[in-house]
């Protein structure tokens, strides 16, 4: 019944390994591709230029940079969750010990970090929210461009936030006054016009709203804006969404979903647990069978030596 009980710990544990394998060698082989294929760079890029972008023109994004950027943090990940199940794998197959105990430990390390980064997050939150308001300020003061033909990645993740959350900057519209990299214009119906907000604050039409639930945001034009040139001369809370700060949009969103959120954290802190608990148990087993097989072989030894001497 012991044996059994090993047994059945052994393959479950084996399964939660082998999964773990699959998602590190996935993201892994992704990440590669990505990286390596000259062909995913071309077939993103034509998704991204099938339509127009909003000044007529084609986007020039940089499709190559940004999937490369992304394709590293891809492998990166995916070789340590790789490595990881490798270990366990190893030690549930070959019985091996030191290997399960190697795999408990990398698994401990993740499982502590996770509670000591959402500890700090905790106790040092109005910290936490002071960084990353002063590194998102950072990105608008030196990386905002303005405009989607651009291949800044802070500014396009900026351009999109705005439009799908209908909001604007950091608190307001004001914080996009001392954004060195955009020209503080915008062009309607062909006129370059001055302008105290990007056209990204402005409020669309339901039109432009949908085309921009339908992926469709570069072929948003000026008639998809509620009032574009008085939201770039005098924006107001009917042509704009200045009044409507991203940060605390996206904080209230992440908190509807925070009950989701912690859940799926604490299912994920509990596998992890379980996983470590089950390859030390398993580890300690081993130790039994070897101790089980020491004292079963000793007599043995003890009668061959007794009739040798005979």
């Amino acid at each position: 019944m012991w044996r059994a009980g090993v047994t059945c710990i052994k393959y479950v544990l084996l399964i939660l390994t082998v999964l773990i394998c699959l998602l590190g060698a996935a993201l892994l082989g992704s990440g590669l591709w990505l990286l390596l294929d000259k062909n995913a760079n071309h077939g993103v890029d034509r998704l991204l230029r099938l339509n127009a972008d909003i000044q007529g023109e084609t986007s020039a994004f940089n499709v190559g940079g940004l999937l490369k950027s992304g394709a590293y943090v891809v492998i990166g990940t995916g070789g340590v969750i790789f490595v990881i199940g490798f270990f366990g794998c190893c030690g549930i197959i070959k019985s091996s010990k030191v290997l399960l105990k190697v795999f408990a430990v990398l698994m401990a390390i993740i499982l502590l970090a996770g509670i000591a980064g959402a500890i700090l997050v905790v106790i040092f939150q109005n910290k936490v929210e002071v960084a990353i308001r002063n590194y998102l300020n950072t990105t608008i003061v030196d990386q905002y461009e303005g405009r989607l033909n651009t291949s800044q990645p802070a500014s396009l993740a900026w351009d999109a936030v705005m439009m799908g959350m209908r909001c604007c900057g950091i608190d307001g519209g004001d914080d996009f006054r001392y954004a060195t990299r955009w020209d503080h214009t915008i062009v309607d119906t062909g006129k370059v016009v001055p302008a105290t907000v990007p056209r990204f604050c402005c409020e669309m039409t339901a039109e432009g709203k949908e085309k921009f639930q339908l992926g469709k945001m570069t072929s948003i034009d000026d008639n998809d804006y509620v009032d574009l040139y008085g939201c770039a001369t005098s924006p107001n809370d009917v042509n704009s969404n200045i009044q409507t700060g991203c940060y605390n949009a996206v904080k209230q969103v992440i908190e509807n979903h925070l009950g989701l959120v912690i859940g799926i954290g604490v299912g994920i802190a509990l596998l992890e647990l379980l996983i470590i608990i089950f390859s030390c148990w398993l580890s300690c087993c081993y130790n039994k069978e070897d101790e089980d097989d020491y004292r079963y072989e000793k007599p043995m030894s003890t009668m061959e030596e007794e009739t040798a001497n005979i």
